[in-house]
């Protein structure tokens, strides 16, 4: 491969977009303009000043976009026409809101579709391998009955623009990419954006659950409880759009929920699942939190799977702990596909987002995963919490209430007593404390699919539908 071709790669898509690059070329961020360059590096507080005007111009064009859509829709429903929906999806491991899909499916007067956008972790890979990504991500969808719209070419690395699909509502699921035909500022000029996250609200950190540039331009973000809508209204920074979070539960909840009042699929052997996060702690390397204890318990936890065969093991990684662990040099590759093989000859792997049977089949919990330490907790069963030396993120009270009722192990001497005593002996002291607080957070008895597809029905002006917390009509937004 040419070294011009790579540097082609580099120049941003907008000039460069229909060019077709190759299979082997990797995708790279795209360099920045020289005045982007400049301020980032000589004048920060002027880049962080106009990065912030620059913002504000959005949000304000949102609110007016906004206010013209949701007439916009109402007339279109009053005059007999269907809603399109399209849901923004890009990993199977991150679509939660089946039951949401679910829900309007079923309903004739919405057209329901679930657009596939480019992976989160393009970046560095070629081009040839995201293509089989995207293929497969798209059978993934198609074989769990979802009707598939392709947003994005991955041979050419390029963007289609959601308008011309002409939908009515965008639900986003995840504010960690920047694709600029998909932001809410251009989308909001056809449709209402819906942010459900594709996590359970965990730590809440803030500035990245509610404070990132993506989270001030939707319209209705919802969550879990009403609480976590308290809290997020009080900390953005655009008060006249304090109403846009709204408590209406979260699907993934629904799905575990579901799976667990079908009895799905329990063994003959009690089941445990160790699901790590990607945050590990590696020298010349800045995360916002430090979650992950994989480079001090996973190998721990490997070993003790290997003497253990009377229990059955799940391995269910965060699908960015492979390429972090090789990338940032923490293992080699070699070294990262050997442990992940000796999980497979252990008991199963799991890397995509279907796993509330897993979770339903399963009898406990090992992870320093934020967002498994909410969804798991759905289910009622015991948690096994490894927390991280470096990890300084406290949990608000209305998720801390939770999570001080699981076993939590700061190191393997700890972690091997717990799983002594929860898995070996079989008690679960805590078990009487945890679903008290598990009912009071509001993670069980939930319906959010139904919350969120009854709001949408009010919102329209559909008739029989149910008023909830996101069915109130936008003041100027």
């Amino acid at each position: 491969m040419s070294a011009l071709r790579q540097k082609l790669a580099r120049i941003p898509r907008r000039i460069f977009g229909r060019l077709f690059l190759g299979p082997d070329v990797v995708l790279q961020r795209p360099i920045s303009t020289p005045k982007e360059w400049f301020l980032r590096h000589f004048a920060p507080g002027r880049a962080a000043a106009c990065h912030e005007a620059e913002l504000q111009r959005k949000v304000r064009r949102c609110r007016k976009n906004y206010a013209k859509q949701f007439w916009r829709i109402r007339r279109k429903v009053r005059a007999g026409g269907t809603v399109k929906v399209l849901f923004l999806a890009n990993d199977p491991a991150k679509w939660k809101c089946a039951s949401v899909y679910r829900r309007l499916a079923e309903d004739p007067r919405f057209d329901v579709a679930v657009g596939l956008v480019p992976s989160d972790f393009r970046i560095g890979r070629t081009i040839g391998e995201n293509a089989r990504e995207y293929r497969r991500f798209r059978e993934w969808f198609e074989g769990h009955g979802c009707k598939c719209i392709e947003l994005y070419e991955p041979r050419r690395d390029r963007l289609a623009d959601i308008r011309k699909h002409d939908p009515d509502i965008v639900f986003y699921t995840s504010s960690w990419y920047d694709l600029p035909k998909h932001q809410p500022q251009v989308v909001s000029e056809t449709a209402l954006t819906f942010y459900v996250p594709y996590f359970v609200a965990n730590y809440v950190e803030l500035n990245l659950d509610c404070r990132l540039a993506m989270h001030r331009l939707y319209w209705r973000h919802v969550v879990v409880n009403e609480g976590l809508a308290r809290l997020y209204a009080g900390a953005t920074a655009d008060r006249k759009m304090a109403g846009r979070f709204v408590p209406l539960g979260h699907p993934m909840l629904d799905l575990i929920a579901d799976a667990a009042d079908a009895g799905s699929g329990r063994g003959e052997k009690p089941c445990v699942i160790y699901a790590p996060h990607w945050t590990v702690d590696w020298p010349g390397r800045k995360s916002s939190m430090h979650l992950s204890t994989f480079l001090e318990t996973g190998q721990y936890m490997l070993d003790y799977a290997a003497a253990h065969p009377e229990f059955e093991w799940v391995f269910k990684p965060h699908p960015r702990l492979f390429p972090i662990l090789s990338e940032w040099g923490c293992m080699t590759r070699e070294a990262v596909e050997a442990y992940y093989a000796h999980w497979k000859e252990i008991g199963t792997v799991c890397t995509d987002g279907d796993y509330a049977g897993l979770f339903a089949k399963s009898d406990l919990m090992v992870t320093d995963c934020g967002s498994f330490l909410s969804e798991y907790g759905a289910t009622g069963k015991p948690v096994i919490h490894l927390i991280s030396k470096r990890n300084a993120v406290v949990p608000p009270t209305a998720i801390a209430q939770v999570y001080d009722t699981y076993y939590k192990a700061h190191g393997v001497e700890e972690l091997g007593a717990f799983l002594k005593t929860v898995l070996e002996d079989g008690q679960d002291p805590k078990r009487e404390e945890r679903h008290a607080a598990l009912r009071k957070a509001q993670f069980i008895q939930t319906d959010a699919g139904e919350n969120i597809a009854d709001s949408l029905r009010w919102i329209v002006g559909m008739h029989g539908a149910r008023r909830t917390g996101a069915a109130v009509p936008p003041s100027g937004a």
